[in-house]
């Protein structure tokens, strides 16, 4: 049924391999410092991530994905850590947005940031939202919370 037990020298070699990963002898083995993306020199490096065309290897802008681009954050007046351009899912309106941003520290409401593109997995990043002492909540961030599970 292909649940027979490993050999332990297996298991020992997969331990040392994924150890070597965590904790690398150099920083050299590092992805981040080993990864050889090249970018020609006279190439705009503020062209190099284009946000549209990455919504779309994502799946983000297929019918059907459950998700949306939203330009609430145009000028960087909803959060000026987050790009023009943010992944929502798709039944979430941008007022819904900007009065959910006001229960997040620094306007970090929850946006997607990958999307497996055969599939329906997210990740997304946010700030703690900031219900204070009084246990304060918020329905529109609420919302964008379980909309976001649902679309997942």
């Amino acid at each position: 049924d292909g649940l027979s037990p490993t050999p332990p020298r297996q298991c020992s070699k997969l331990f040392d391999c994924l150890t070597s990963y965590v904790f690398p002898r150099s920083l050299t083995k590092v992805f981040a410092f080993s990864n050889k993306f090249l970018v020609e020199p006279e190439s705009d490096g503020w062209r190099v991530y284009n946000p549209d065309e990455e919504f779309a290897r994502q799946g983000v802008l297929s019918a059907g994905s459950g998700w949306r681009v939203s330009h609430v954050n145009h000028e960087y007046s909803a959060c000026e850590s987050y790009p023009r351009k943010v992944g929502v899912p798709g039944g979430i309106r941008d007022w819904e947005i900007k009065k959910a941003l006001e229960f997040r520290a620094n306007g970090r409401f929850p946006v997607m940031v990958w999307k497996n593109p055969r599939g329906d997995s997210v990740i997304c990043r946010s700030a703690q939202p900031l219900p204070g002492l009084f246990r304060m909540r918020n329905k529109e961030d609420e919302r964008l919370v379980t909309l976001i599970r649902a679309a997942n």
